[in-house]
């Protein structure tokens, strides 16, 4: 009969452990509801809450078994119905709210929006949230909540068991009493921020464990167990801890030292901000709106290296600094009403596409991006639009790399050379100066080599004082935008965009945007990216309808700077191109 039993639950749990490999991307619906509702990762205790929103990142399982061969972290979406809850509890678990009601429950909540739900997926088998690689915090969208069980009126009005958060106010409650079966007790010699259910649940609780047929006199070992501390372990390990666990707490009871249960943590502010929802009128296709928010909402598989510590450690550190990764249709939304980009687009059309480096990797594509990326850098730097120095940038975004061979080795001096033999000139017709070519050679030249090589640079190709800060600036901005299109050779498991190479505040804010926007690219030519129309018509003479740029963000003090021309590349030296 055993024998029976057995082959009749083995395939039962095989079907089981199948179905929670199975992962899917969130679905519009679940990305709504987690924006409404949040997300919700249970904790064993308050320490370890209070440890993980310090750490800014909810690490993923170490057991390769449970995590099914991808290290991810697992939550709910909302506070979990029971039947969700439960199954996801081990046998024998510390946190059977059935066997201990008066269990206070300690989870992070994650107030997200869909922009940050790119990556996660959903299980299959029970709907649970599955962060790969771990799940990244941003301070001000974490918080710690307490969670119990209770009776209540679902949405028709039928009373049924559920988890609720408990209110401010009952955390700062404190009680003598401990539950011993179905029966509060004193416990003499503490106070206790524990939470007693209402009779009306208790009976609710005692029918469902009828229920489910869990033996009383089990229950009621467990319920001792409880009390005094132990987890709910059913061997006789936990029987012996018992007896040794009553003498030490008869003997804290006599000598006055009962400790009392950790204090809940009070709720904090949020910081909401508003996922900024891209109409398909704004732009000249519809495909890139569809793209955008099926990333931003998580329904759309990222291409982020969201199993990549590099990638972790480099967002949760930026978090720290209060450097966040900026929304992705928000930032779209910016660029695309930029005469930064407006200046790209227009650009594009006097570039002699013959010339560029046929490659996959280093080739149309690639100068694409570089010039998105780089236009949206000086778009929320605040920089003042300057027609020849943007005219420049652009031209050096699309052929830094014409002088690649073999996708291998040092390029950028063969880039220059080939630049020497063409004939330049700004959008205007005026053809480039000089002066002008030189420090566009000398901002190609220097993509390719260390910071601290950048005075050398200025002096090979004789850049006047007055344009130095410019050429540096500028500089900065192109390797910043290529280091940034490292997310092309990125996948889930490496990150091979190396933050180090990045200078300016403005790019580190662009990781996540840099690897979207080689999702997107993946998805739609970038020639239909560089056509897509301004947000707000342009007048009928382009170079006229140029506006000057200027972050709101950006302090007055560092725009001052900026618009001095001051050096604002990293101090940090000798950062190699990556």
């Amino acid at each position: 009969m055993i024998l029976k039993n057995l082959l009749l639950i083995l395939p039962t749990g095989l079907i089981s452990s199948m179905l929670k490999t199975l992962r899917t991307n969130l679905n519009e619906q679940t990305a709504k509801y987690i924006e409404e509702n949040g997300m919700y990762h249970f904790t064993k205790d308050l320490d370890t809450a209070n440890k993980i929103i310090e750490s800014g990142k909810i690490n993923p399982s170490k057991n390769a078994i449970v995590s099914y061969g991808v290290p991810a972290a697992f939550l709910f979406a909302g506070i979990p119905s029971i039947d969700n809850y439960f199954k996801n509890l081990s046998e024998g678990a510390w946190n059977n709210l059935l066997l201990h009601p008066d269990q206070i429950l300690y989870a992070v909540k994650i107030n997200a929006k869909e922009n940050d739900l790119s990556g996660y997926k959903m299980r299959v088998q029970d709907d649970a949230i599955v962060a790969e690689g771990g799940c990244i915090l941003k301070p001000e969208q974490a918080e710690v909540k307490e969670i119990v069980i209770d009776y209540l009126p679902d949405k028709i009005g039928k009373k049924r068991l559920c988890l609720r958060e408990r209110t401010k106010e009952e955390m700062q409650e404190v009680t003598d009493l401990a539950l011993l079966g179905d029966a509060p007790i004193a416990i003499p010699g503490g106070k206790f921020h524990n939470y007693i259910p209402s009779k009306e649940c208790l009976e609710a609780i005692k029918q469902e464990r009828k229920r489910l047929g869990y033996i009383p006199i089990l229950d009621l070992a467990s319920s001792v167990t409880h009390v005094v501390g132990i987890e709910n372990e059913m061997s006789m390990g936990a029987i012996r801890k018992l007896g040794n666990r009553f003498v030490t707490w008869f003997s804290n009871i006599k000598n006055g030292k009962m400790q009392a249960l950790p204090q809940g943590q009070e709720e904090k502010g949020i910081n909401k901000f508003e996922l900024k929802t891209l109409e398909p009128k704004e732009f000249k296709t519809n495909r890139l709106v569809e793209l955008v928010n099926g990333i931003s909402n998580g329904t759309i598989s990222t291409t982020r290296p969201i199993s990549s510590k590099v990638y972790s450690n480099t967002i949760v550190g930026l978090n720290r600094q209060g450097i966040y990764q900026k929304d992705l249709a928000q930032t779209f939304s910016e660029l695309l009403g930029s005469s930064f980009y407006q200046y790209a687009k227009q650009k594009e059309k006097s570039i002699d596409m013959d010339k560029l480096y046929k490659s996959q990797g280093h080739g149309i594509n690639h100068s694409r991006k570089v010039a998105i990326l780089a236009s949206e850098i000086l778009q929320s730097s605040g920089m003042n639009f300057d027609e020849k120095m943007v005219d420049i940038l652009l031209t050096a975004c699309y052929y830094h790399d014409i002088g690649r061979i073999a996708d291998i080795g040092p390029h950028a001096k063969n880039s220059v050379r080939k630049l020497r033999e063409m004939k330049l000139y700004f959008e205007d017709g005026e053809e480039y100066t000089e002066e002008d070519r030189n420090m566009l050679y000398a901002i190609v030249d220097a993509h390719e080599g260390r910071d601290s090589d950048i005075d050398k640079i200025m002096n090979k190709y004789h850049i006047s004082k007055e344009n130095q800060d410019k050429v540096k600036f500028y500089a900065g901005v192109l390797k910043d935008a290529d280091a940034l299109d490292r997310a092309r050779l990125s996948n889930q498991f490496y990150m091979d965009l190396n933050p180090k190479y990045l200078r300016n505040r403005e790019a580190k804010q662009l990781i996540n945007f840099s690897f979207d926007l080689d999702n997107i690219s993946r998805q739609m030519p970038t020639k239909e990216l560089m056509e897509l129309n301004h947000i707000m018509e342009p007048k009928e003479n382009y170079l006229d309808s140029l506006k000057v740029s200027v972050s709101p963000t950006i302090s007055k003090e560092t725009l001052e700077k900026i618009q001095e021309g001051r050096d604002t590349i990293s101090t940090q030296k000798d950062i190699d191109e990556p």
